[in-house]
Parts: C-alpha cells; sequence; structure tokens
C-alpha cells in the first residue's frame, strides 16, 4: 500500500522526522515536570531569542536543500555581514542606519552571489565552495575584529521576525499594537531628561548622539558626540543639556539649535553622572578614576570633594535638606555632602557599587547595588539597610517610586518590569 493510501494519521506517523519530534516533545514535558522555571514566559522568550537567527537563516537553508543544494556558510556570511554594519555605525563617518544595513545586505549578497557563480560556472562541488567560503568569512571577521564584540541592542524582535517570516500573511497575532514614535541613528537610547511638559533630551551610544525631541516625537535637534555612549544628562541653562560619557571624560554642552561646545574637561575615563544645582552650578561625577567636582556656569571648578578614591561616581541626586547624594563604586559607598560641611559617608556596602540613588517624598534614601549587574533594590532607613528585593533578572535598570511603598522595577535579561507593594 502507498504512502498516500493511508489513513492521515498513519501517514503523519510514518514520517520518519516524527520520532524526532516525539522526543523533543518528550524532552520539554519531563522539563516542565522536573523545574518550575522552564514552563515560564520569560524562560520561552529566552529560547526563542537564541534560536531566532538560525530559525531565520534555517528558512533560506531549506530552500537551497531543496534544490539538492547545501550551503555550509551561511553562519559566517552573516557574521561577517553583522560585523561591517557594526563597523560602520562606530566609526567616524557614522552613516544612517538604513546605508549601513544596505552595505550588511550587500557583504551577505557578494558572498553568496561569488560561491553561486563559481559553483554554476565553475562547476565546482557546493560543499567545497562554500566550506571554503565559510573559512574565507570566518577569518575576514576575526580579523577586522580582533575578537573584539560590538554590542547592538536596537534590535530586540528576532522571535517576531520569525514569526512574520512564517506567518502567510506576515501578520503576527496576538502582539501589541506599537506605534515607533521616534528613530534615533545611535543603536541604544542610555539615557533620557524630560525638559518642560513638551521636550526630551535623549542620550544614545553606538555612536554616542544627543537628541532633543519635541511633543509631537519630531526631531528639534540631534547632535553626533565624539564619544560611543552618553552615559548622564542634566539640565543646562535656555533649554540646553549638559552630556557626558565615555571614553574621553567630556562635559559637552548642547543647545536646542544642534550645537555643542565643550564645557569641561575631567581627564577621567569617562563622565559615569551630573546633577544641575539651582543656582546654575553642576556637580560632576567620574569613573576611572572617579571624582566628584563643582563647577560654575562657565565651566570653572569652584571645588573638588574629596570623597577617597572609588572607581566611578555613578549616581549623583539631592537629599531631603538639599544635600548632594552620591553613590559609587569599588568601594560601594552612600556618600551624603551638605553645604559648607566635610563628606559624610552614610552607607559602606559589601557590594561592588552603588548606583540609581533616590529620595521619596518622606526622604528615604533608595539605591540599588551588587557586582557588575547589580540586582539588589534596597533603602537606608535610620541608618540601616533594608533590602527591598533582589530581583532574579539582573540588572535592576531602573525604578519609581509611589506612595505607600509601591516600587515598580524594570529589569534587564528579557525586560521584565515587576510591581512591588508596601516596600517590599
Amino acid at each position: 500500500m502507498s504512502p498516500s493510501a493511508l489513513h492521515p494519521l498513519k501517514r503523519i506517523f510514518a514520517v520518519k522526522e516524527v520520532g524526532i519530534l516525539l522526543i523533543l516533545l518528550g524532552m520539554i514535558l519531563a522539563m516542565s515536570l522536573w523545574t518550575d522555571s522552564f514552563a515560564t514566559e520569560s524562560n520561552t522568550i529566552s529560547i526563542l531569542q537564541a534560536i531566532a537567527p538560525i530559525a531565520i537563516m534555517g528558512i533560506g537553508q531549506t530552500i537551497v536543500i531543496l534544490t539538492a543544494g547545501i550551503d555550509l556558510s551561511v553562519g559566517s556570511v552573516c557574521a561577517l555581514s553583522a560585523y561591517t554594519m557594526s563597523l560602520l555605525l562606530i566609526g567616524e563617518s557614522q552613516p544612517p542606519l538604513w546605508i549601513s544595513l544596505l552595505v550588511a545586505v550587500g557583504t551577505g549578497a557578494a558572498c553568496g552571489l561569488f560561491s553561486g557563480l563559481v559553483i554554476a560556472k565553475l562547476k565546482v562541488t557546493p560543499f567545497i565552495v562554500t566550506l571554503g567560503m565559510l573559512s574565507a568569512c570566518s577569518g575576514l571577521t576575526l580579523g577586522l575584529s580582533g575578537g573584539k564584540q560590538i554590542g547592538l541592542n536596537k534590535f530586540g524582535v528576532e522571535q517576531e521576525v520569525v514569526a512574520s517570516i512564517l506567518s502567510p500573511d506576515a501578520v503576527i497575532e496576538g502582539q501589541p499594537e506599537v506605534e515607533r514614535h521616534y528613530y534615533s541613528d545611535s543603536g541604544e537610547t542610555t539615557a533620557l531628561l524630560p525638559i518642560g511638559s513638551d521636550r526630551v533630551w535623549m542620550g544614545g551610544a553606538q555612536p554616542g548622539s544627543v537628541a532633543l525631541v519635541g511633543s509631537g516625537w519630531e526631531p528639534l535637534a540631534e547632535i553626533q558626540m565624539d564619544e560611543e555612549a552618553i552615559l548622564a544628562l542634566a539640565e543646562g541653562p535656555e533649554g540646553s543639556v549638559y552630556a557626558g560619557g565615555e571614553p574621553g571624560g567630556k562635559v559637552w554642552l548642547c543647545n536646542p539649535d544642534g550645537s555643542k561646545k565643550l564645557f569641561y574637561e575631567t581627564g577621567a575615563e569617562r563622565v559615569a553622572s551630573l546633577l544641575s544645582f539651582s543656582d546654575g552650578t553642576l556637580a560632576v561625577g567620574t569613573g576611572s578614576p572617579g571624582r566628584l567636582i563643582h563647577l560654575d556656569a562657565e565651566g570653572n571648578v569652584i571645588e573638588e570633594w574629596k570623597i577617597g578614591e572609588p572607581e566611578s561616581v555613578l549616581s549623583l541626586t539631592l537629599g531631603e535638606e538639599g544635600e548632594l547624594l552620591a553613590g559609587t563604586a569599588r568601594p560601594a559607598q552612600l556618600i551624603s555632602i551638605a553645604s559648607d560641611k566635610q563628606p559624610e559617608v552614610l552607607l559602606e556596602s559589601e557590594d561592588e557599587q552603588i548606583e540609581q540613588v533616590q529620595v521619596d517624598e518622606d526622604g528615604t534614601i533608595w539605591f540599588v547595588s551588587g557586582g557588575a549587574k547589580p540586582s539588589k533594590l534596597q533603602k537606608l532607613v535610620d541608618g540601616q539597610v533594608e533590602l527591598i528585593w533582589d530581583s532574579p533578572k539582573k540588572p535592576i535598570r531602573g525604578f519609581l517610586i509611589y506612595p505607600e511603598g509601591v516600587v515598580v522595577v524594570s529589569t534587564g535579561n528579557v525586560g521584565s518590569m515587576y510591581l512591588i507593594r508596601g516596600g517590599g
């Protein structure tokens, strides 16, 4: 009896690959029963993100195999194309993102065209040609990169791309409607500073940039910076913004008309934090080495506060009585600087760093501490540290404090958001 004459269910089980599918389903069931963390939304998203690039390439590879061919070079060609785009984005010319994307696609197309011509015209076996292309692209990528990774976090929707390719009508069911209002040339938004109720300054990384966006999300100013990343913003005079980042340790004054000027050069590797005072002066926290500098409105040094020798001053804010509060790294300290007084260490933690220092409406100091990816949300009550929450998703990227101890926390990993009631 031919397979086409079998019952539909029997035809399914007659396919030899069905055994692999059953084994996979069995493993999923076993892991779901064995652990509590496997069959979770966050783990599912992590798995989808991990397999998305392979799935996208696999869809194209399937077409090649169906035509009796083989391509061993898809992974290395993908790596070369991606790294070529990244080099353009962080280079001196800094072309628009769409040009970098075209170059990446062109790089992949050129590699594929070369392999195809050799196979079709010279009649060389696809296995040999694509194996050679694999070695060539891998070597070229390693030579260009020197083993250094360039991160780019703008494209965080790999699983949606796979779903849109596989979906017959290219519509992803069950996805919320998202409207993109502004598209920066930088690969990552690293700092935000609202100006009034109708404008927002944005700091970017890869490459470093500062942009002013209006109430209609129209770009009012876009300024390319010398830094790779803008780490800190602070309000300047007449709607301008102070910006600092890494490398270079410079503080820039960026204006709404798109101009910029060097305001102060710290001599450190990076500017990690900035805070404007009501009198027009500016506090600057640096990293490598960690320094805390007070500047006047002209960029002249008023004083440099003696805070020891931390590696970095990561966070600056004002306390309930107007004192300056600073969070540092290695050592992890919470420092208070009142007017006409010497700096006072309120807390020295065993962690590597204290950052994201905030003060609530009751005057309680909140902060995040931990290692390279800090995950502990804490507050200082009567000189004692109270652990509010240790996030399972590292790091804690930001938090908002509401009345009655309600806190909204955003974390890393898959970008989870948590609501914590009652301060714990």
